[in-house]
Parts: structure tokens; C-alpha cells; sequence
């Protein structure tokens, strides 16, 4: 369970403000959202993807290393507090850019697998998520793949270097805090790519450009649970 807290004299109340963030950067195009669970963003013309099957009325069920699309099949992807939970993070931003034009990344700050880097065994063992999960219709076998949420503790470092491996252009590259979980700030990356177009420059990041004080980041948006 989240705690509320203040933050900067603001009260935080969860993920609202993340969620808001990813929906105020969707636009009405063809988008593509990996790893979506039970979460939608609801725009029309969007493919659900996960490893399970959930109720989503366009959804495919795959594997987010090895898409099932052509190249340039949508506009956008969304990868949305997901990419902390994969096998291979560089993998699946490359077949995310492969089918897109735009990524847009929402990475959570894991903090308590013991250190920088993978950790798979210590997230099976903290976070393992319960089989009889109601909001899944089906269900792949753990061993074809792996269920484990939080197998990754990201640090800044570690996220230039994903970013770095996709070779394309930063539109934006912030860090936000969420709220006060177990008495520790939650942070959350929040990072928009694009395709790089003839011309454009593509360097390795820079710090997180916007460590925006709780109140800015929540005059940004109107949206509420």
C-alpha cells in the first residue's frame, strides 16, 4: 500500500501524477502500450500488449523482447513501469524503437534488491506476483516466463546507458518524486525518445534535466484518480 505524503508541502497521493505525465504525452495516433496489465490510457487506437492475457478489447498477448510487428507498425510505444520488471531492458527498447517512431518510458526507481544492477532471484523471492491473479484470463508458465516484478535497481547511470543504447534523440529526461513508500522518496524516470531525423544530433545523456519540485510537477496536470 502507497503512503501519501507531503512532499515539497504538497500531498502526493500515489501514481496519479505518473499516470498523468503518460497521458498528457499520448497523443490520438497509433500507439503501441507494452506491458499493460490492467491499465489503460484510453485512446482509441491503441494495441494492449502483455506476456498475459488480460481483458483489453485489442489486446496480443506476446513477449516484449521479440515483438510480432513490422517495422514502423505504430507511432508510438508506451512502456510504462515495465521495463524494471524485463530480462533484458537494451532488448526490448530495441524492438520498441524498431516498431515506432516516438518511446515514451515511465522507469521505477527500485530500491530494496540490495544494489545497483539485475538482481532476478531477490525480486522472486520480495515480489513475486500470486498465481491466482483475477485480472489475468491467462497466465504464461513461470518457466517459459518469468513473472518476477521488480528484478532491476536502476541507477541514473545505468538509465543513460539504456537510453544511450537506442542511438536516438531525448525529448525529455526527468526524474520525479511519487510519494513516501516504506519511509523512502519514490522516484520515477520519465523519458520521451524519437526517432532521430537527418540532421539531428544524438549525444549521451546529461543528468535528468528536471528534478521539479512536487508542487510544478503537480500544476502540470488536471487529471485525478
Amino acid at each position: 500500500m502507497l503512503e501519501s505524503n507531503l512532499i515539497n508541502g504538497v500531498v502526493f497521493d500515489g501514481s496519479s501524477y505518473r499516470i498523468a505525465w503518460v497521458r498528457s504525452r499520448l497523443q490520438r495516433e497509433k500507439i503501441l502500450d507494452i506491458g499493460v496489465g490492467t491499465q489503460e490510457y484510453g485512446f482509441e487506437d491503441t494495441v494492449h500488449f502483455d506476456m498475459d492475457k488480460y481483458h483489453h478489447e485489442v489486446f496480443i498477448q506476446g513477449d516484449a523482447h521479440r515483438l510480432p510487428f513490422k517495422d514502423g507498425a505504430f507511432d508510438t510505444v508506451l512502456i510504462s513501469d515495465v521495463i524494471e520488471h524485463v530480462v533484458n531492458p537494451t532488448q526490448v527498447c530495441k524492438e520498441a524503437t524498431r516498431v515506432c517512431r516516438r518511446l515514451i518510458l515511465s522507469i521505477f526507481e527500485e530500491w530494496r534488491l540490495g544494489g545497483e544492477g539485475q538482481h532476478i532471484e531477490v525480486g522472486r523471492e520480495k515480489y513475486e506476483r500470486p498465481p491466482d491473479d483475477p485480472s489475468i484470463i491467462a497466465k504464461v508458465p513461470e518457466e517459459v516466463i518469468s513473472h518476477a516484478p521488480h528484478i532491476w535497481q536502476f541507477t541514473d547511470k545505468l538509465i543513460k546507458d539504456l537510453i544511450w543504447s537506442t542511438q536516438w534523440k531525448i525529448v525529455e529526461f526527468c526524474k520525479e518524486p511519487e510519494c513516501v513508500h516504506e519511509g523512502h522518496l519514490w522516484w520515477n524516470w520519465l523519458i520521451v525518445l524519437k526517432k532521430p531525423e537527418v540532421g539531428d544530433r544524438v549525444e549521451y545523456p546529461g543528468d535528468p534535466a528536471n528534478y521539479l519540485p512536487a508542487a510544478l510537477v503537480l500544476k502540470q496536470f488536471s487529471y485525478k484518480r
